[in-house]
């Protein structure tokens, strides 16, 4: 997986391109880890490029949730479509997460 990272004013966007499955959740967990630390106020985890997302992702997605209330961040998702937003759509996540 691929992540292109973007920051505009207190946001950093992580743009995913590529398959998210277990192979990939640890990149991705580090990758957040060093977002959440930094000065950002708001993670925005683009998911347009995504082809694939499995169950390791969405623990790897609940981790960062968690990591990121006890820092009093926000994490929303976007460009979700597809089998992403389906398979968001089962596990509830729009109870979790804003969704776009």
């Amino acid at each position: 997986m691929e992540i292109t990272i973007q920051l505009v004013g207190n946001v950093v966007t992580l743009k995913l391109e590529g398959r998210f499955a277990s192979e990939q959740c640890r990149q991705f967990l580090n990758e957040m880890g060093r977002q959440l630390h930094g000065n950002a106020q708001a993670v925005v985890i683009d998911f347009e490029k995504i082809s694939y997302l499995d169950s390791s992702a969405l623990g790897a997605l609940l981790m960062m949730r968690e990591k990121a209330n006890a820092l009093g961040k926000k994490i929303s998702l976007s460009n979700c479509k597809g089998n992403v937003k389906t398979v968001l759509g089962i596990a509830n996540f729009h109870k979790l997460f804003t969704i776009s």
